[in-house]
């Protein structure tokens, strides 16, 4: 398995397929437009299953596609965003619990590359910036900079204060590469459990 996260860019990141065959790949079952069959949804490698009438939208736009499971009604029942290329730094955060420490991960960057994290209450943007379309509304705050291992992966564990369970929070993060360049990773918008 590549990647066993969710690929959801307001979950664990988006996945990010290298160039070249074989480089990963990204199955969906969408066997229910038409009726719903009980299941038992538990092979190792699936992520979710939902017995809900629906029906999948791909949305292609350049290197991205968005992949969303659509309910009856248009609801969205699932959805996850593959992007091909040049990897694109992703943004992933596991137990965002009020009063115990969450873990932010950023993945696909390239070693010795500086990450700072900047996160916000007051919405999801757009915003205009020289590095592209930020997804953070100001003011926002800065977690503290971290910087990539040899695999050009970096954790960064940050406490969560009590009393901020259901506080919704959108996140960024800005990698800046040893030579000044610069690129935005996949936001996140969340709600602390």
């Amino acid at each position: 398995m590549v990647d066993g996260g969710d690929g959801s860019e307001l979950g664990d990141g988006a996945y990010a397929k290298q160039d070249g065959a074989h480089e990963g790949t990204v199955y969906v079952v969408a066997g229910s437009s038409g009726k719903t069959s009980p299941g038992t949804y538990t092979h190792p490698v699936m992520l979710r299953g939902i017995e809900q009438l629906g029906s999948v939208v791909l949305d292609v736009d350049g290197d991205r596609c968005d992949v969303t499971f659509l309910g009856l009604f248009g609801a969205v029942l699932d959805e996850f965003t593959l992007f091909s290329g040049d990897p694109v730094p992703t943004l992933g955060v596991t137990n965002l619990t009020a009063g115990s420490t969450a873990v932010f991960d950023v993945a696909n960057m390239v070693p010795g590359e500086a990450v700072v994290i900047a996160w916000s209450v007051w919405g999801g943007g757009p915003i205009p910036t020289p590095f592209g379309t930020a997804f953070v509304t100001p003011p926002y705050f800065l977690l503290p900079t971290v910087f990539t291992g040899p695999t050009g992966h970096a954790t960064l564990p940050t406490a969560v204060p009590s009393g901020t369970s259901g506080l919704r929070i959108w996140f960024q993060g800005l990698v800046v590469g040893p030579g000044g360049t610069a690129e935005l990773t996949t936001p996140l918008d969340v709600v602390v459990q």
